[in-house]
Order: structure tokens, then C-alpha cells, then sequence
């Protein structure tokens, strides 16, 4: 028979803490309004700058899969929020170029960049509801959430995998409407908030299309953070998929406001770019 030693009160008083802590946790979390959770997930989300390559790879049933490489870096500088998407690879795509930018009071402006036209053009609402480059992403898709722009109501809880999450309902509010969903569902994990997943609903309350997000203890992105290495959206309809990548990131290294001008991203060859990548720590080859 073994005699088991009493646990010493220390232990026990240290054990009944963390089980009062972990019950009051228990309860804010239950007591958490949609606003709440949207505020947690956009914090947990928010970075000063940000930079990462990416590999973009489109999917269409019986078809070979299409890559690409690009660029991406954000800013935010008093309240203002700067984002482009510079392609890389292959060739015939490199330099194409996506500069969105959102303004202290959330208005949105989005500039598209063909090399073969040489000027930036400003794209209009509806143009926004277009496909990225032939993916299963709008420009829509690649924003941010932004929560001034919507109406958010909690639903019933759900999981993805093994996760359990909050489900949010998400509507846009603004007067002039310019999303192509009638409202989408965010599924965010409980305790950590991650984004799982994410689904789009049309005017007729079908599915068109699902965002799911994964990886988010990956080490290819150098930083405190809280991204996915990897992010598929399927298109419902058309059974097509596009997966988003990381495979090197930086946050919060510091990036010239110039970068985020047209002027600037009309004119930057691919030897600057390399320059750019270097400078900023990044190891990969756009060769």
C-alpha cells in the first residue's frame, strides 16, 4: 500500500485560484456580446505594419492548378490603414499590383495596377465585387474586418474541427451598400479568437462560398500575431478553390509611407522589390 502525501496548502489554495479564475473566464466569455467578440478578434488581429510572401494557388475542378507569388504589406498610422498586393510570379503577371487604403473616417478607396496601361486605376464599387486575379477571392475578400461598417448579432455556437467557436453574424450598416453578400457568418474560437472560418451568404440565404483559416501557431511569420498560415476559400457554385500560403512574414518592422503610393508602386522594378524584401528581412528568392 503507498502512502500518498497531503497535498500542502500552498497547493491547495494555488489549485482553488486557478479554478476561480478559470470559472470567472468561463463567465465573462458567456456574458460577451457580438460586439465584444468582433472587438477581441479585430484587436488580436491589429498589427502597426505587416509584410509577408505569399503563394496563391487557384484550383478549378478538372483543371491544372494556377500558382502565383505575391507581395503583401499593410501600414496603419493614425488611424489610417495602407495595403497592397504585389504580384511577383510568374512572368507574365509580374507587377500587377492591388493598393487599398482606408482613410481616418473608414472611407475606402482601391487602386489596380496593370503594367501593359502603366497608370493605376481607381476601381469603383462594383468593380470591388470582381475576382482577384482570376481566384476565388473578390477585392472585397482581402480587406480587413472593419467593424464601423457592419451590424453584428451573435448566433448559436458551432465548431471547425476541434474547435469550438462563436458564430457572429455580420451585416453591412452603411447607407450606400457596396458588398456583394447579403451577410456572412464569422466562426472565432473561443479563448483565443482566431478566425476559423468564415461563411458568405447571398440576398436568398444561399451559401456561395466558405473561407476556412488554419495554422496559426505556424513559425514562417516572424512577429506577435495572430495569422493563419493558410487560408482556402471555395466557391460553392463552381466547386473552384484558392489557397493563400505564408511562407515568410514580418510584423511591425517599420515601412515607408511611400511604398503605399501609387506613384511609387508604378514605377518599382523587380530588382527595388528584391532590395525592398532584403532589407526587411525576408530570405525568399522572386526569381
Amino acid at each position: 500500500m503507498f502512502y500518498r502525501k497531503p497535498a500542502s496548502v500552498l497547493t491547495r489554495t494555488l489549485f482553488a485560484i486557478a479554478s476561480v479564475a478559470t470559472s470567472l473566464m468561463a463567465q465573462d466569455e458567456a456574458s460577451l456580446t457580438a460586439n465584444d467578440i468582433i472587438q477581441r478578434y479585430a484587436a488580436g488581429n491589429r498589427t502597426k505594419s505587416e509584410m509577408a510572401y505569399i503563394k496563391m494557388q487557384v484550383q478549378a475542378p478538372s483543371a491544372a492548378p494556377v500558382e502565383r507569388r505575391i507581395l503583401l504589406a499593410y501600414k496603419e498610422q493614425d488611424g489610417k490603414e495602407s495595403m497592397f498586393m504585389r504580384l511577383l510570379m510568374p512572368k507574365e503577371v509580374e507587377g500587377v499590383t492591388l493598393l487599398a487604403a482606408t482613410a481616418a473616417d473608414k472611407t475606402l478607396s482601391y487602386h489596380f495596377f496593370l503594367p501593359a496601361f502603366g497608370k493605376m486605376k481607381q476601381l469603383t464599387p462594383e468593380a470591388r465585387q470582381g475576382a482577384f486575379l482570376g481566384s476565388d477571392y473578390t477585392f472585397e475578400d482581402l480587406l480587413r474586418e472593419v467593424p464601423e461598417w457592419h451590424s453584428y448579432e451573435k448566433m448559436k455556437d458551432d465548431t471547425v474541427g476541434e474547435a469550438t467557436c462563436y458564430v457572429i453574424r455580420a451585416k453591412e450598416n452603411r447607407a450606400e451598400k457596396e458588398s456583394a453578400y447579403a451577410y456572412r457568418d464569422l466562426y472565432i474560437e473561443k479563448g483565443n479568437f482566431h478566425l476559423r472560418k468564415v461563411a458568405y451568404y447571398n440576398a436568398k440565404d444561399s451559401l456561395v462560398k466558405m473561407l476556412t483559416a488554419s495554422g496559426y501557431d505556424a513559425k514562417s511569420v516572424k512577429g506577435k500575431t495572430t495569422r493563419p498560415q493558410e487560408a482556402v476559400m471555395l466557391s460553392v457554385e463552381t466547386g473552384s478553390k484558392t489557397t493563400f500560403t505564408v511562407i515568410e512574414g514580418r510584423v511591425d518592422e517599420g515601412i515607408d509611407d511611400e511604398y503605399f503610393t501609387p506613384a511609387k508602386l508604378e514605377n518599382w522594378p523587380l530588382l527595388d522589390v528584391e532590395e525592398f524584401i532584403f532589407d526587411l528581412g525576408m530570405t525568399v528568392d522572386v526569381n
